[in-house]
C-alpha cells in the first residue's frame, strides 16, 4: 500500500477519517472484496473496546463510493461520533474549539496550534490529529485520491 504524506491541515474526507482513526488509537485494515462486500475494497475502523457478538470490533468503514447499508466512521461529519473523541481528548490534551470562527486548537509545550475549516467538526478532527499525530501524517495514497462519504 502507497502512502503518502499530507499537512495535517489539509486533511478532509477518507484521509481525515483514517487519520483521526489512528490518532484515537483505533486500529485500520484494508479489506478486499469479499462475498458481503458490495463495491470497491475499503478501509474497516476496529476497537477493542467496541467487541461484541455483533460488532466484533467495528468502529466504522472509511471508503469513498462505498455503498448498501454499511456503518460510516465519519467524526468529520456526525457531531455524534465526534462527541464521544471529543470527551476522550479531554484526558490527553486540552483541545479549544471557537465555534464562532470554525476553529480549534490545542495547546503544546505552552503554544496554541490552531486548524480551521469550512466545518467546524473538519477543524476539531485536525485539531486532534495535529495533537496526537503532528503537523504532517501519513495515510494511504488511495484515500487521498478518493472521494466524500463511504
Amino acid at each position: 500500500m502507497d502512502r503518502i504524506e499530507v499537512k495535517t491541515a489539509d486533511l478532509i474526507g477518507p484521509a481525515l477519517r483514517y487519520a483521526m482513526a489512528t490518532a484515537c488509537g483505533f486500529k485500520v485494515e484494508r479489506i478486499e472484496n469479499d462475498k458481503h462486500d458490495t463495491g470497491p475494497n475499503h478501509w474497516r475502523v476496529i476497537s477493542e473496546k467496541h467487541v461484541t457478538e455483533t460488532r466484533n470490533g467495528l468502529v466504522g468503514y472509511i471508503q469513498p463510493d462505498r455503498t448498501g447499508g454499511c456503518y460510516c466512521y465519519e467524526p468529520d461529519r456526525d457531531w455524534a461520533q465526534l462527541g464521544g473523541l471529543i470527551n476522550w481528548c479531554g484526558k490527553h490534551f486540552r483541545l479549544q474549539i471557537d465555534a464562532a470562527d470554525n476553529a480549534a486548537s490545542f495547546v503544546q509545550g505552552g503554544v496554541r496550534v490552531g486548524y480551521t475549516a469550512n466545518s467546524l467538526l473538519v477543524s476539531i478532527c485536525r485539531a486532534i490529529v495535529g495533537a496526537r499525530l503532528g503537523d504532517v501524517v501519513q495515510v494511504p495514497a488511495e484515500l487521498v485520491q478518493g472521494g466524500g462519504a463511504c
